[in-house]
């Protein structure tokens, strides 16, 4: 996907799971995501509390061009890999879920680092 330029970040799932794994992506790309709760893919009889702590190891975030999602799925569906859009990449320097009406704000990089790598518009940026 890299080399076919259909991704602009990529960051594998890591001990911080899913949302700890974003929080760390949008530090280090200088932007802000959100993340619905109920559009990602899990296991069978998995709860979705212990899917997101989870560091399966094999997992990836991807933010890309939405003109390339139709193409980067389907190089996971033929691979018989569950994929999914689960968020979208957004200006405000923050990390927050959804989960129907609900939001709530996970990270505000305006009020503190979490790597220390962010990019400079995101250090002065204020929610």
């Amino acid at each position: 996907m890299a080399e076919a330029g259909l991704a602009k970040a990529a960051k594998d799932i890591s001990q911080g799971g899913i949302v700890g794994t974003a929080v760390m992506l949008a530090e280090c790309s200088g932007v802000g995501i959100t993340i619905d709760l109920a559009a990602i893919p899990k296991p069978g009889g998995v709860e979705l509390e212990r899917w997101l702590q989870t560091f399966p190891s094999f997992g990836h975030l991807i933010a890309a061009p939405p003109a390339h999602v139709p193409d980067i799925l389907a190089r996971f569906r033929c691979r018989d890999i569950a994929a999914a859009v689960i968020g979208d990449v957004v200006e405000r320097p923050v990390v927050s879920i959804t989960d129907g009406g609900a939001s709530e704000v996970i990270w505000d990089f305006a009020q503190r680092a979490l790597l220390g790598c962010s990019r400079p518009a995101m250090a002065g940026a204020s929610g």
